[in-house]
Order: C-alpha cells, then structure tokens, then sequence
C-alpha cells in the first residue's frame, strides 16, 4: 500500500493591526486544520509572514528519509490592505528579486486567494500566485477572490484538501496557499440586497 505522504503545512498572516481580517482568518483556518487532520504526522504552523526566513530551508529542500527535512510543505500566506502592510511587503519583495532562487519553493504546494474586491489586492494574488510558480511551487488551485467568510472558508478548505491530496492545477512548481485581503478605507457597503444582519460575514 501507498504510504501516505507527511506535511507541514505554514498559515502565514501578514497584518497592520492586531487582530485584524487576516490574522483571524488565518489563525481560524489553522486551529479547524489541525482539528480536522487525517495525518497526525502532519504539522501546522501559524505564524506571521515576516517570520518567512525561517521556514525557507523547509520550502527549498526536497523530503529525503535520511537528510533534515522528511516533510512536503504546504504554505497559506493571508495578508491584509490595498496595499500590502510591510511584513507582506517583504515577502513579496523577496520572492520578485531576480536573485532569488528559482528552487526556493521547490518543496511547496501552493494556491492563491484574495479577500475583497479591492482590484489592487487582487492584482498583488496575481503577482505572488506567478513568483511562486517561478521559484519552484507548484500550484495546486487557481487564483481567487472571497468578499465574505464563508466563500473565503468555502476556498480555503478545497485548496487544504488539494495541497494534502498533492492535486497540480497547471504546470508550475509546488507551494501552498496565498490569501490577500483589501483595504477598508475605499470599500463602499454592501449593496441594498445586504443586511446589516449579514455585515459580519463580510470583509470590509
């Protein structure tokens, strides 16, 4: 028999303030994911994206029986603002720079989720989703956007069971999962068909 293969799966956030869309999000996903493990081998990580540097050697080697790293990764980046807040500034810097690897994310699977409809944001998913292919990811479900909670949960649970299953979307490199949240400073409300009962499910 096959023999299941072990993960270790990093839920990054990147925030401007605490306890923002992102942070919860990410840190919501993280304690559902690890609720609903089908490997109790695998291991999450839930942490802020600045922190990247330290995960790197994880996302660059490949798994080897006898070497450091035994584990595929998978890797969820949830940030929030029109404009990326630093720590996600620096991740996407990084991952632009002509100086970085083409291998760095050779061990990843990865997917790409934009939260709102800030046309920015969803350029900045557009950005990061083709550098990690670059760099070796490999994507395992298409670009998207969620203005809400539950299409948001409704993505990141499909793109989960992809990056676990090992699914490949397109030809590309192997990462994880990327979600970019909007500004709310330009955000109008929710049209007249929205109830106020119905604001929290949605991202400003």
């Amino acid at each position: 028999e096959k023999q299941q293969e072990t993960m270790k799966l990093y839920i990054l956030y990147g925030s401007t303030k605490a306890d923002d869309d992102a942070e919860h999000a990410a840190k919501a996903f993280a304690k559902e994911a690890e609720a609903n493990k089908t490997n109790q081998d695998e291991e999450i990580i839930c942490d802020a994206v600045d922190k990247f540097r330290r995960f790197q050697g994880d996302w660059s080697q490949l798994p080897s029986e006898d070497g450091d790293n035994k584990k595929k990764s998978g890797v969820i980046v949830i940030y929030s603002g029109g404009d990326a807040p630093d720590n996600a500034t620096k991740f996407l810097r990084f991952i632009k720079r002509t100086t970085c690897p083409k291998t760095s994310f050779q061990n990843v699977r990865y997917g790409v989720l934009c939260l709102g409809e800030d046309p920015s944001s969803l350029s900045e998913s557009q950005v990061m989703d083709t550098k990690l292919g670059e760099k070796g990811g490999v994507r395992v479900q298409q670009v998207a956007k969620a203005s809400s909670e539950s299409e948001s949960k409704a993505f990141l649970e499909s793109l989960l069971l992809n990056i676990r299953n090992g699914t490949v979307a397109e030809e590309g490199a192997v990462i994880a999962a990327v979600a970019t949240a909007p500004s709310n400073n330009n955000n109008e409300e929710e049209k007249n068909n929205s109830s106020s009962n119905n604001n929290n499910d949605n991202y400003n």
